[in-house]
């Protein structure tokens, strides 16, 4: 199943490359030393469902096909808590964070998208 993604802008921390300015899309800026996405997001889940996932598109950053991402949701709500998700990447510009374990929670959430130094080309 899939998750409901709004993403609210602001409050995108120092380490951000890319600022989350519309719904499912951010717009990035950086380069070799993007480590991550941050931005404030919305997710309303199907509810009680197990397996949901939040599908990002990007652009400005290319994605590695061959590498492996980790989604992290921080709650800052009274309903969110934090979960994490592995990822997948669908092609060079979309990212899939499959939480499939959890039961994601309706919720406000801090989205930090990271890429793993060791599959993670830096040139």
């Amino acid at each position: 199943d899939s998750v409901t993604v709004t993403h609210l802008g602001g409050n995108v921390d120092r380490y951000s490359a890319a600022c989350c300015l519309a719904e499912s899309v951010c717009v990035c800026s950086g380069g070799s030393d993007f480590f991550f996405i941050a931005g404030w997001i919305s997710v309303v889940p199907t509810v009680g469902v197990i397996g949901s996932a939040v599908t990002m598109t990007v652009q400005g950053i290319a994605f590695d096909i061959a590498a492996s991402y980790l989604c992290t949701f921080h709650g800052i709500s009274d309903e969110g808590s934090d979960w994490v998700a592995r990822s997948f990447v669908q092609d060079s510009s979309t990212i899939v964070c499959n939480s499939t374990n959890i039961r994601a929670r309706r919720g406000l959430y801090q989205l930090h998208l990271n890429a793993s130094e060791s599959n993670y080309s830096t040139h």
